[in-house]
């Protein structure tokens, strides 16, 4: 097995360091190499007390990831729905729970060798269901060190990316398809969306429970979630009971506060203190007959895309619009451990969709059975 290093220019020497075995006649798998060579467009290391850099990465194993395992291990069978036929990955089945179990012991395998060679370095996130590894936080200079331990096939860096916007109901012709899903009234029903964003701002009329037009929502009969993540004691950060049309919300920052800390005043919950967590959401999935005003004056009525869906925040992103990667794909992992249905992505990409972690985490959504809808950008006419 050789190991090829790739220069991440952006974050640091050493960034992306893949080992690929030549396939055997047997294996003939299709392996991808990076377009661009250790891309990062915004990544921040920080410095500790004597002058050493810690950078953000992700680890992944020599292994599947639980969503996209198609089998090969000695009585692990495969787990992924596009080998199963199962429309869902579904954590509860004995088998998938072995492969989970696998993945974790090689986790812990992996977490002592890392404390041998980089004893600064911290886990931020377990990635077992998606992307198969973990994130990190580790000083520069023992990258390389990391890449070298038995069971790793790449270094992926954690990129910061920013927040983008939506478009309006009727600009994108969603009318029309009310009409063949039998009216705004139906659009979304029994739907289960989960927002990756910069949180949800629970009191809004898009996401009551009625709907302002006195319709309730049954409860969502695949919700596996159990988290309502409001009341961190910052000023203004009321607590909020989930109803059956928000009916969850997480918040997984923490490569975020590694990198860039803690603003003062920050909500440190789901709730939102941007403002474009709860505007994509309420684009995507919020609340029909929505009467909306500015200063008091009258704007209209607003509905969502898919008014009868319901929705699940999972903030990932800071008050000042910087999403971290891996903290995207711990949402990823989680919103597919929730059981949705749709995942929205209002955030921009990466350079490089073959060492982009969120990109990765996507892929493996779309192999366990879950739509992903993720933004384009804001460049273009």
């Amino acid at each position: 097995m050789r190991r090829v290093l790739h220069v991440a220019a952006c974050l640091f020497v050493g960034a992306i360091l893949l080992a690929q075995a030549a396939p055997t006649a047997q294996q003939r798998r299709f392996v991808a190499r990076p377009l661009i060579e250790g891309t990062s467009i915004s990544t921040t290391a920080v410095k500790l007390p004597d002058g050493q850099r810690m950078v953000s990465v992700v680890v992944k194993f020599n292994a599947e990831a639980v969503a996209t395992y198609r089998g090969g291990l000695a009585g692990l069978p495969a787990t992924s729905p596009v080998v199963t036929g199962k429309r869902r990955l579904d954590l509860r089945e004995p088998h998938v729970r072995a492969y989970v179990q696998y993945l974790q012991s090689r986790t812990r395998s992996f977490r002592r060798a890392a404390a041998a060679v980089a004893p600064l370095a911290r886990i931020t996130h377990e990635l077992s269901i998606v992307v198969g590894g973990v994130a990190m936080q580790v000083p520069e200079q023992d990258v390389p060190a990391l890449a070298a331990l038995p069971g790793v096939s790449a270094i992926y860096p954690d990129e910061a990316l920013k927040i983008d916007t939506e478009s309006s109901p009727a600009f994108i012709g969603a009318p029309a398809l009310w009409a063949q899903l039998g009216g705004q009234g139906r659009a979304g029903e029994g739907v289960i969306v989960g927002i990756l964003d910069g949180g949800i701002w629970p009191e809004h009329p898009s996401f009551s429970d009625p709907d302002p037009l006195g319709r309730a929502y049954a409860p969502p009969a695949d919700w596996q979630g159990d988290a309502c993540e409001f009341g961190s004691g910052t000023t203004g950060d009321a607590p909020f009971a989930c109803n059956n049309k928000l009916i969850g919300a997480r918040r997984f920052m923490a490569t975020h506060e590694a990198v860039l800390g803690v603003v003062a005043g920050e909500f440190l919950s789901a709730r939102d203190d941007g403002g474009h967590g709860t505007h994509t959401t309420s684009t995507a999935a919020g609340n029909a007959g929505v009467e909306a005003s500015m200063f008091g004056t009258p704007r209209g009525t607003l509905s969502g895309i898919a008014p009868r869906a319901h929705v699940a925040m999972y903030r990932v992103c800071g008050p000042e619009g910087s999403c971290f990667g891996s903290d995207s794909a711990a949402a990823v992992q989680q919103a597919i451990v929730d059981g949705v249905d749709v995942i929205n992505f209002s955030i921009g990409g990466g350079q490089n969709p073959y060492s982009d972690i969120v990109s990765l985490a996507f892929l493996d959504a779309h192999n366990a059975g879950v739509f992903v809808a993720a933004s384009a950008g804001n460049s273009g006419p």
